[in-house]
């Protein structure tokens, strides 16, 4: 039987890696190359997370780096509900698919199903096939690269709210693979990336856990803090499809909840009525999915009675 030869992971602690910085959002980072030190990788995420340092002309910084990169992610490279780890022959096989000219004709092939079907994946492109398995990196390459495009959106949009409600955007950067004799051909194998302020903490579904669990009186006040931030960023047009509490960071020093992870949003369309708007925010429910959740756990966990008001579904007699 056939054994793939597994891609190795490359985003591993103390290792060096160079970025080029495409735009910058502070005085302390210039456009151009930077060379980062990785010091701790996030295991369980959808894309490649990790802790960085780097220098600045003030002195040395640390970061979250977080990278689209469709090789790795065991949330993100999925099939029948598995994580389909990345091989070279998988590589290959895109590469050739690539150098053929057939990449181009199925990202707009793959363009025009998204807009038609809310469900598709790219692991309904996939087949044990040279040409399935090609297509299954492209589609993941796809996604991917609209995955950083929705981000940054969103935190352009979320401008106001950075460092107060969310992390602050410090940079985008990419990751160029060079691929020999495939000249023009950048965009499929790009590796994007944002470098985001870090924020020391923990995540709000630990506060449930006994260890960590503070006062109820505390518990229910940084609870209902991010139930109304949930509500703030609706506010401002946008609208989370992957919304929970994983999602939401627990400042150490303030006890104050900072929402990330803004891959997967939607957002307000200019000519749609706040009306309509806020009738899509109440079906999200955005706030609710944050509170509700914590509201059971604490109560599995705890054997305590939080008591969350949501904005939107009380306007809405929900």
């Amino acid at each position: 039987m056939f054994e793939p030869t597994l891609s190795e992971m490359p985003y591993l602690a103390d290792q060096p890696l160079d970025l080029t910085i495409i735009q910058t959002f502070t005085n302390l980072i210039c456009d151009g190359p930077l060379r980062i030190t990785i010091t701790k990788p996030f295991e369980v995420t959808q894309s490649p997370v990790m802790v960085v340092t780097f220098n600045t002309h003030s002195g040395p910084m640390n970061a979250i780096l977080k990278l689209y990169d469709r090789r790795f992610g065991p949330y993100f490279r999925t099939r029948e509900g598995k994580y389909a780890s990345h091989s070279v022959q998988d590589e290959a096989a895109w590469q050739d698919y690539v150098h053929r000219g057939m990449a181009n004709p199925f990202f707009h092939g793959m363009d025009e199903d998204i807009a038609t079907s809310m469900t598709l994946a790219p692991e309904d492109y996939h087949e044990d096939s040279w040409e399935g398995r090609a297509q299954y990196e492209g589609a993941l390459q796809l996604q991917a690269l609209q995955y950083f495009n929705t981000e940054t959106e969103t935190y352009k949009r979320l401008s106001e709210l950075q460092g107060l409600y969310i992390p602050t955007m410090l940079a985008h950067v990419r990751i160029s693979q060079l691929v020999p004799d495939l000249p023009g051909t950048e965009v499929y194998f790009r590796i994007p990336g944002i470098l985001i302020q870090l924020i020391d903490g923990w995540n709000l579904s630990q506060l449930a856990d006994p260890p960590n669990a503070p006062s109820q009186e505390k518990l229910e006040r940084i609870v209902q803090m991010a139930a109304d931030t949930a509500d703030f960023i609706n506010y401002y047009g946008v609208t989370m499809a992957d919304c929970h509490p994983q999602n939401v960071l627990v400042e150490r020093a303030t006890d104050h909840p900072f929402f990330f992870d803004f891959a997967q949003c939607w957002f307000k369309e200019e000519d749609q009525d706040d009306q309509s708007y806020q009738e899509y925010v109440s079906q999200t429910r955005n706030s609710a999915e944050i509170g509700m959740a914590m509201v059971k756990q604490v109560k599995e966990k705890l054997g305590i009675e939080l008591n969350i008001w949501y904005s939107n579904l009380e306007q809405n007699g929900q």
